[in-house]
């Protein structure tokens, strides 16, 4: 319906599918058209959200002679429901993808690309720019160091303790979805967009969600500590 609908609005929208180990992520471009190369934003959403949520961010591009970019990545809206492709932490993976896509349309300026991040794109955001050169800003609303949010200190030995405990934290939390709508909802989601079964392995999928330097891979010094 929303691409049905762009197609009469007042602004240059279009569907897209950017190339992404040998499927493709679907993605709405949004065309200043100011006749010349603009600054363009590439937006992600985080963890249930949408590219079609993304449509102000759009919209508010536009108005400021500015393109948009917006995708949905592994384990987010369409790309999970319809492609079966689950989250995963690195995520610069899908951004640099998007990069070489959006480079490809000459209406972009390639030394103003902005990356973009909502809720749990707090954590992709930056993840993705510490190893994506392209990219000459980064925002992340919010920023997200720690997606467990757990006590640096004792991170490693609660996550431990799940591993180990893990028949007995299952039994847990299957009770405590029992008494909480919401937080029934929040694992049954959890388990869709990671592609697991059981509470333990939702949470543990959850441990290279971290900015800490050791956990940033590929070419980041295991040293950096942000």
């Amino acid at each position: 319906m929303f691409n049905l609908a762009i197609q009469y609005g007042l602004f240059h929208i279009k569907p897209v599918e950017i190339p992404f180990e040998g499927v493709s992520l679907p993605g709405h471009f949004y065309y200043a058209d100011t006749g010349k190369a603009a600054p363009t934003i590439i937006a992600i959403s985080g963890n249930d959200g949408t590219k079609e949520e993304l449509y102000a961010i759009g919209i508010g591009a536009i108005k400021r002679g500015m393109n948009c970019l917006a995708f949905d990545g592994p384990g987010q809206g369409e790309t999970i429901r319809q492609r079966n492709i689950p989250f995963r932490y690195d995520y610069e993976t899908a951004v640099s993808l998007a990069v070489d896509f959006a480079l490809h349309d000459p209406s972009v300026d390639p030394d103003k690309i902005i990356l973009w991040g909502e809720s749990l794109g707090g954590y992709f955001a930056p993840r993705a720019a510490a190893f994506e050169n392209r990219i000459s800003a980064c925002v992340a609303n919010g920023g997200l160091y720690d997606c467990l949010s757990l006590n640096p200190e004792k991170r490693d030995s609660i996550l431990q303790g799940i591993r180990k405990h893990a028949a007995v934290f299952n039994r847990l939390a299957r009770l405590f979805m029992k008494m909480s709508v919401a937080f029934d909802w929040r694992c049954r989601h959890g388990f869709l967009t990671f592609g697991v079964d059981t509470p333990s392995e939702y949470m543990l999928k959850y441990e290279p969600f971290y900015l800490k330097g050791g956990y940033l891979k590929n070419n980041m010094p295991s040293s950096c500590d942000w």
